[in-house]
């Protein structure tokens, strides 16, 4: 994924600490 000084990454974690998943989504100003 492209990120940019405006994207934050989040990583979804399952409760075993697992990664499921990474998404991203534009800061908001």
């Amino acid at each position: 994924a492209d990120v940019s000084e405006n994207t934050v990454i989040l990583n979804v974690i399952d409760i075993n600490g697992d990664q499921l998943d990474t998404v991203t989504v534009s800061k908001r100003n």
